[in-house]
């Protein structure tokens, strides 16, 4: 069965990136989810369209914020 992918979100978008780790529960040693990492040229590149970024967070609602970041946690 495949794990569980948390994306990382990018212009109010999920996206799962090509750099992703494994996360490991520590008292069974099992995967418990596959994380997506940004490594430094994503950040760079989505620096560069800030402006883009935040007007897709502020489509965002509050509480569809606060139910991706539950998801998240």
């Amino acid at each position: 069965m495949p794990l569980p992918h948390l994306s990382i979100l990018r212009f109010g978008e999920p996206y799962k990136s090509l750099d992703t780790t494994d996360v490991i529960d520590p008292r069974s040693a099992q995967p418990l989810v596959t994380v997506s990492q940004a490594n430094a040229g994503l950040i760079r590149r989505d620096l560069q369209r800030v402006v883009e970024s935040r007007d897709a967070l502020e489509q965002l609602s509050c509480h569809d914020a606060q139910n991706i970041c539950a998801t998240a946690g």
